[in-house]
Order: C-alpha cells, then structure tokens, then sequence
C-alpha cells in the first residue's frame, strides 16, 4: 500500500476484521493515508472485497 493513499475496502459478501475495525457485509471501510500495510481477518464466511486506493480527494471549504 501507498502510504500517501487514502483506502476504501467494501466488503460485498461475509464479514471480517480491517486494522482492528470490524466490517460487515455492505459496509465500506475508510482507511486513512499512512498505512503502508493493513491486516485482514475473515469471519466464519468466505469474505469478498474490493479494495480501492488514490491520492487523497481535496476536502470543500
């Protein structure tokens, strides 16, 4: 992983544990830039995820 990035993880189907935060099924998961790993733990299910990454989008003033 880019540290730099910002990370969204949506977890389609089962559950499971990212960076200590537990994710349910439908759930989008917001991992702020400065990670350069991150730990996943599946439930009992079998766990499918999208993991999308990039620089961080400029916040509105």
């Amino acid at each position: 992983m880019d540290p730099a990035f910002e990370h969204g993880l949506l977890l389609d189907t089962g559950s499971a544990t990212v960076a200590a935060q537990e994710v349910t099924c439908r759930e989008l998961c917001y991992v702020r830039p400065g990670r350069d790993t991150l730990t996943f733990v599946a439930g009992s299910e079998a766990v499918r995820l999208l993991l999308i990454g990039g620089t961080p989008l400029a916040n509105p003033a």
